[in-house]
Order: C-alpha cells, then structure tokens, then sequence
C-alpha cells in the first residue's frame, strides 16, 4: 500500500505473472512521477515481450524491482537552471515523469522538450504534455516528427540546424537525451557544437 520511492527518470524492472503474459523481467521507465497514487510504466509494442504486454489483466500481479538509475533531473542538475530534453519515441518517458514533477514543484524553472516521432499518431502524450505546457509557462514543447511531410511543424530528424532554431544554449544548459542510439549520438554531437560541455549532456540507453 505504499508508493515507489522514486526521482523523476528512474527506470525499474517489471516482471508480470498472468496466466497470458510470459514471467520475464524486463526494464522499463517509470513514466509516472514520484508521490503519484499509481505506478505507470509506458510500454511500446516492437518485441516478443512488449507485444503481449497488453494481454495483461487487471488482477494480476506484477514485481517491481526499483528504483535504478541517475537519470533525473534531482541528479543531475542544481537548483533552477534550465533544462534541454530531447527525445526520440518512446525515450520521452523519463521526460515526462521529469516535467510532472516540475510541474509539481518548479513550474517556474525553463524547460525545452523537442520529442522526435514518426507521426503524429505516434505522440502518445501529446495531451499531457499540453497539459504541463499550460501550467508552466516556461515549458516549449516541440514536435517533431520524421515522416509525415504534411505535418506543419518541425519535420526531419533533430540535427544541428534544428537544435540550433529551438534552444537557447544560455537559458538550458543542462541537457538530458534518450532514444534510439544512432539518434543520441548525433544529438550529443549536435549539442557539443552548440556550446555544451560533455558534463552538461546525459543520456539514457534502453538497452542491456
């Protein structure tokens, strides 16, 4: 009966037991933020065990093994500095526990959120991240998505040009990065350009 002790952008590894569901420990982000009365995980569909998640029943049981990881804001960063965060499919689940709890305790802080999806279909949170782009009034929110072409804003995957129209390096100065390996690199590349230190960069990687 008592909640996950956890920061914002830890990950922990769930097991299901359900009669339809295989018993294999897997990791996963808790998408939802510390204190809340539920535990999220946000789960994408693309393996033999993320498929048959959804076959789950409310009933049975799961164990949770947490919290891990350094990923968060509460880690990595000091008092109200900016943040940059920057997201490719699903990876913007650390992102959203992160910005809940700003929203919670820092509405004021400066954040900038480009989240990279195919297509529009794809942004799963977009209604909550509106949501949280409405109580914090220094909360900018980028979509971005890589393939859909009538899509009227950002379009293309986050490069250098891209990084360099949507963030100001002076007002963000901490960023966070998680996603696809390939698109890590090339951000942290990016961001290395546009004057962050190595230090200044953190990612997270959703793989073992």
């Amino acid at each position: 009966g008592r909640p996950l002790p956890h920061l914002p952008g830890q990950f922990a590894f769930l097991r299901l037991r359900g009669r339809d569901v295989p018993a294999e420990e897997h990791p996963f982000t808790i998408s939802s933020p510390p204190g809340a009365d539920r535990l999220a995980f946000t789960v994408k569909a693309c393996g033999d065990f993320t498929a048959v998640v959804g076959k789950a029943q409310p009933g049975d049981r799961a164990v949770v093994d947490g919290p891990y990881g350094r990923f968060s804001h509460l880690v990595r960063s000091r008092g109200d500095e900016g943040l940059l965060m920057v997201a490719g499919g699903v990876g913007v689940t650390p992102m959203l526990s992160m910005i809940a709890h700003l929203a919670a305790h820092q509405p004021d802080r400066p954040v900038t959120l480009v989240w990279a999806c195919r297509t529009e279909k794809d942004l799963f949170a977009r209604n909550e991240l509106d949501r949280a782009a409405a109580a914090m009034r220094h909360l900018a929110v980028h979509y971005v998505l890589t393939r859909q072409g009538d899509w009227p804003g950002e379009k293309g995957r986050p490069a250098e040009a891209m990084l360099r129209r949507l963030v100001d390096p002076a007002r963000t100065p901490r960023a966070f990065v998680c996603g696809p390996a390939g698109m890590m690199r090339d951000v942290a590349a990016a961001l290395r350009k546009l004057g962050f230190s190595r230090g200044r960069i953190h990612t997270e990687r959703f793989s073992l």
